[in-house]
């Protein structure tokens, strides 16, 4: 009994939480104006696999470390919804490296299979475990 509690309430944690609670917000984001400017900061930063570039002060492409002459277009398979549970991302991530993150129409934030790692603040963990058990 006690194993199925337990049970349930990772799997209602890793449900209530979302992409919105791990992504990097594009405020955070290293990005560029233009595919220079993105060459540039790829050069710079060896970490980054790639740099989103602004156009018309929304992120809508991106130059990838893989082909840094090319922008790339974001699309349908490189997005997901800000609202996408944290079980979810890990079966999407199987699949991929990276996701732009869509609230609304437009780009929101970014999120890499290595931000899976990112701990979520402890007090939003027990905030909701707390809410769940109470009475």
């Amino acid at each position: 009994m006690v194993r199925t509690e337990i049970s349930e309430t990772l799997r209602r944690l890793t449900t209530t939480f979302t992409v919105r609670d791990i992504m990097i917000p594009k405020e955070n984001l290293v990005r560029a104006d233009n595919l220079s400017e993105a060459q540039h900061k790829l050069e710079i930063n060896s970490d980054y696999d790639l740099i989103p570039i602004q156009l018309a002060s929304e992120i809508k492409a991106f130059a990838h470390r893989s082909n840094p002459q090319k922008i790339k277009y974001i699309d349908l398979r490189e997005l997901i919804s800000d609202s996408t549970s944290l079980l979810e991302l890990v079966d999407i991530l199987e699949h991929r490296d990276f996701c732009f993150v869509l609230s609304g129409k437009n780009v929101s934030g970014y999120i890499h299979f290595s931000d899976l790692n990112n701990q979520l603040q402890p007090q939003t963990w027990l905030n909701e475990l707390f809410e769940w058990i109470k009475p």
